[in-house]
């Protein structure tokens, strides 16, 4: 019902409000909605693959937007399934179709234009997945990932939280864009899963 509404929006708020105060000096003014001029339709030419390289010559190969460091097949498969595939059972675990799959991380590859509107949310869950797997450092990359398994020392949640602010201000821009998407998409998805 509606208090579900409520709770809902209070989480938003909280998300965005945490993420925001995280990293705000150096956050575009879209750090908060998933929202981008370019929608579905993805036509920025790479100069390079994109899959399997790390997040920074990613974005410098087929950066999503003038102000937001984003690898562009990373923002493309978020909004399409914020758009189109939110209320889909099982976006993550439900499979796509493989060969589709492939042909979609061939054409961002080779720095095609690509329609996702023409392919399934699912399969674009699977490309999403297979970009972040193929990353070959993680979000948290490898010099801080140590330092954030620390944060669970701390038994005040506000010292936890500052601390943890902290070492999100140290990672690359790409890697927290990428990052604060992530958690914030997920966010997304979980409000619409039926339990």
């Amino acid at each position: 019902g509606s208090s579900t509404t409520k709770e809902e929006k209070k989480n938003k708020k909280k998300l965005r409000k945490f993420i925001t105060s995280a990293y705000s000096e150096r956050d575009p003014p879209e750090k908060a909605s998933l929202s981008s001029s370019s929608s579905s339709s993805s036509s920025s030419q790479s100069r390079g693959p994109l899959f399997g390289v790390s997040l920074v010559t990613a974005v410098q190969r087929s950066r999503a937007s003038e102000r937001l460091p984003l690898c562009r097949v990373f923002q493309d498969a978020i909004l399409h399934i914020e758009n189109h595939g939110l209320t889909r059972e099982g976006i993550y675990r439900v499979p796509g179709f493989r060969a589709k799959l492939s042909e979609l991380k061939a054409m961002y590859n080779r720095g095609e234009s690509v329609r996702l509107a023409n392919y399934d949310p699912e399969t674009v869950g699977m490309l999403l997945k297979l970009y972040l797997r193929e990353l070959p450092e993680p979000l948290l990359t490898r010099q801080l990932g140590a330092k954030f398994e620390g944060v669970l020392q701390y038994d005040d949640t506000e010292q936890r939280t500052a601390v943890l602010c902290a070492m999100l201000r140290q990672l690359p821009p790409e890697h927290y864009a990428t990052l604060a998407w992530l958690c914030l998409h997920m966010n997304h998805v979980s409000l619409h899963v039926s339990y």
